[in-house]
């Protein structure tokens, strides 16, 4: 099965599905059956393979460099699982320079864009600039709330990685797999049975955290509630122990519409109310709108949802790389294509191929594939195609009218896919297909 292309899967997938439904009604007459069986060989039972097409997205500075301008503190450097160098993407350096501001913010970035570290980072910042100036009181400082426990979960692993080599801040989710007392080989336990490692700034119990509220408190909205009706649990939220509260931040925000938005935005106000002094709301979402179309939309909904005020300056959309047609030059030969993809990890030979069209500077494969696609015709034909939404692959088969076949066209998807120069590739090809 994995070794067939997406083609061979989808007339595979196909096939074995219609053999299922015919094994698994029998009807009484041969008539009958004869017909039902003739019909299920004319149904399209599956649709696709469709292409997606996504944009790089446009990069910003590194970290390195906003620690130069002030932007990040210097005590930034203590966090750990950070790469320091890699160049954020702009809607990243934006959320940072933004939320550093005193401002709130809705990010809304695809899927794959780094809005943890959009942000995480902003917040981790604060907190550290807080440590500089002596400012340790303890208290929580975010709230972070996610739809489900598995989120919270993902989060966790991540902040751990971040924090184990900063005990300065403390951390701690509250859910219904949080214990209420642990023993003292607990952590030791934990770690050796899950393959990490969990330092003494997690608070690991409902007990320690009600002693103690950590700065930075992962839980999910059902839970929230709970804590702000339960005796035991209040504590973490007296006034006393939020002097430096600043942030909340809701993670899917377009889960809560409807009447769970409506629940939601009451919990929020009960929240807030508890301290004169607002927090900061971060909202991230891949699918509140459309930049250009949807701005006014998402502020509404922000502000009914938090009852705290946006502007449109609040939003955060990504920016994409798009594809340059004034550097096009040549339409590679469809054969070569295949010649490039068997060739696969043969330096040698990919330069060789890829001579023939162009010079060759790159020291490595994937920048040798995208100086030599960048200037293909046929993949910016792919862009065009795939540019305003996803199209099946027949019918961008049907548009290069019989120059590529199939197999070519698909070595062509798999090569812009291994395309990459400075971190930065053509776009990326997905295939999808429903059944």
């Amino acid at each position: 099965m994995s070794k067939r292309n997406p083609i061979e899967r989808s007339k595979y997938i196909n096939n074995r599905y219609k053999e299922y439904l015919r094994s698994s009604f029998e009807f009484g007459t041969s008539n009958l059956q004869k017909l039902f069986e003739k019909r299920l060989i004319e149904e399209e039972l599956f649709k696709g393979p469709y292409v997606d097409l996504n944009l790089p997205f446009q990069r910003g500075k590194n970290l390195y460099t906003l620690m130069e301008e002030g932007v990040i503190c210097q005590s930034f450097k203590k966090l750990g699982e950070i790469d320091f160098e890699r160049p954020l993407y702009s809607h990243q350096e934006e959320a940072i320079k933004q939320i550093g501001s005193g401002r709130s913010a809705i990010i809304t970035t695809g899927t794959g864009s780094g809005k943890t570290e959009s942000f995480l980072f902003p917040i981790l910042n604060e907190l550290m600039r807080d440590v500089e100036k002596g400012n340790t009181e303890v208290g929580i400082r975010a709230i972070f709330l996610y739809p489900i426990n598995a989120l919270v979960n993902d989060q966790m692993e991540r902040v751990r990685k971040i924090l184990t080599i900063c005990p300065d801040i403390t951390y701690g989710f509250f859910t219904g797999d949080t214990q209420e007392r642990v023993g003292k080989n607990y952590r030791e336990k934990y770690g050796e049975e899950n393959h990490t490692f969990i330092p003494e700034n997690e608070l690991v119990s409902r007990e320690e955290i009600r002693k103690t509220p950590p700065d930075l408190l992962f839980t999910n909205y059902s839970m929230l509630e709970y804590l702000l009706i339960r005796p035991n649990d209040y504590s973490i939220f007296v006034p006393e122990k939020l002097h430096n509260w600043k942030f909340v931040v809701l993670d899917e925000a377009h889960s809560y519409y409807g009447t769970l938005g409506i629940e939601f935005s009451l919990l929020m106000r009960r929240l807030t109310g508890l301290t004169l002094k607002k927090p900061r709301f971060i909202l991230t979402s891949a699918t509140l709108g459309e930049q250009g179309k949807s701005e006014q939309a998402i502020i509404d909904f922000a502000r009914n949802l938090t009852s705290i005020k946006f502007d449109v300056k609040d939003i955060i959309f990504s920016k994409r790389i798009p594809l340059r047609p004034e550097i096009l030059q040549y339409r590679i030969e469809g054969e070569d294509y295949l010649r490039l993809k068997a060739a696969s990890d043969d330096f040698d030979q990919i330069k060789k191929i890829a001579s023939v069209y162009q010079s060759i500077l790159g020291t490595q494969i994937k920048e040798i594939l995208y100086d030599l696609l960048v200037r293909d015709k046929n993949v910016y034909t792919i862009y065009n195609l795939l540019k305003t939404g996803s199209k099946s692959f027949s019918f961008i088969l049907e548009n290069f009218d019989r120059t590529i076949t199939a197999e070519q066209l698909m070595a062509l998807i798999d090569l812009i896919n291994q395309a990459e120069k400075r971190g930065v590739g053509l776009f990326e090809l997905k295939y999808h297909s429903f059944v």
